[in-house]
């Protein structure tokens, strides 16, 4: 007779961080956990989440660590902040990222899902849970308290991924006819001298990270709540990703000058844009768009598998093949106590 084999089950703990030096104490486990996961992007690491908060981070850190034993199995990053009256607890980086789907291991996502609704039950420090820019399919829309809390799930802003496959002329090809033809009447109408070098850095150079802040133009509403401190944030954020080799800045040159340029990450072979813009002065000769090309080829000639656009389904995306995803935000209210008869 076979003896009996027992699956051990380990149960998990939790313990909230509020203090960012534990958070850099732990941002190599937390960097090793979340990179291991299938769906991850550059904004889920602790060199966004934490350069985020050091520039804009307001009211308390809230950072939720499940652990198996003493291993990390998911890690939800919040912070509590007082919005429109009340105590809310919100994603870091809610506003600015475009994905913040917070990092849990598949096999442990009930787990974890049922310990953070202990966890909220027994917390009455907020009033309401904001977590914005999460999967349609995210478990946190499956945390249904009690009767005490209503929980809603929208629609919340769409990002953008065009793929990168094949070779770059089947992917122009593959582009309409009126793009194209923006490019061809550009090519044939300026020399050769004329036209704007194309370059790419991939470390923190200050003229091109200094490129970026300066033509960003219209982009500067992606800082939203913090446009004064945009600045500081993009350079910050461009050491960081130089020192953990995730950092492409691309540009384009016209007479000694930066004209166009794009801050971009690439981790997982995906490239994410996220700042940058072009002169004005140059608008009517298309060198925004004109980057965007030499970019995309750049992309294709260094075998990388996608180009995200981020935030956004603006139209041009979609000229250049970009594909839209869904995302979800996640609202748990508390309600009001009846008052006693």
């Amino acid at each position: 007779m076979k003896p009996e084999r027992r699956l051990l089950v380990t149960p998990l703990t939790l313990e909230v961080v509020r203090e960012l030096a534990h958070l850099d104490q732990i941002k190599s486990e937390w960097t090793r956990f979340a990179s291991g996961l299938e769906r991850v992007t550059p904004f889920q690491l602790p060199e966004w989440q934490l350069t985020w908060w050091r520039h804009f981070g307001e009211g308390r850190l809230h950072v939720m660590l499940f652990r198996s034993l003493d291993t990390l199995v998911g890690i939800i990053p919040c912070y509590q902040t007082e919005e429109q009256g009340r105590r809310t607890l919100k994603l870091m980086a809610s506003g600015i990222a475009s994905y913040l789907e917070p990092p849990i291991a598949p096999r442990q996502r009930t787990e974890v899902t049922n310990l953070l609704k202990g966890h909220l039950l027994a917390n009455n420090a907020w009033e309401t849970c904001d977590w914005r820019d999460v999967e349609s399919n995210s478990p946190l829309a499956g945390l249904q308290l009690d009767d005490r809390f209503e929980l809603k799930a929208a629609p919340d802003s769409e990002w953008s991924q065009a793929p990168i496959q094949g070779t770059f002329q089947q992917y122009w090809e593959g582009r309409s006819f009126s793009l194209r033809r923006n490019f061809l009447k550009y090519l044939d109408t300026a020399s050769v001298a004329d036209r704007p070098r194309f370059e790419v850095v991939t470390q923190a150079d200050p003229e091109f990270v200094n490129a970026v802040i300066r033509l960003q133009g219209e982009q500067a509403a992606t800082f939203a709540h913090a446009k004064d401190g945009s600045a500081a944030f993009l350079a910050d954020l461009a050491r960081v990703f130089d020192d953990a080799d995730m950092l492409r800045v691309f540009g384009l040159r016209h007479n000694r000058k930066l004209v166009a340029a794009t801050l971009a990450f690439v981790h997982r072979n995906t490239v994410y844009a996220f700042a940058g813009g072009h002169d004005p002065e140059f608008e009517a000769l298309g060198f925004g768009r004109l980057l965007l090309f030499e970019s995309l080829r750049h992309s294709f000639q260094q075998g990388w598998r996608a180009w995200n656009f981020l935030r956004g389904n603006e139209p041009y995306k979609l000229l250049w093949g970009a594909q839209m995803t869904p995302t979800a935000r996640i609202t748990i209210e508390r309600k009001p106590q009846r008052p006693l008869d």
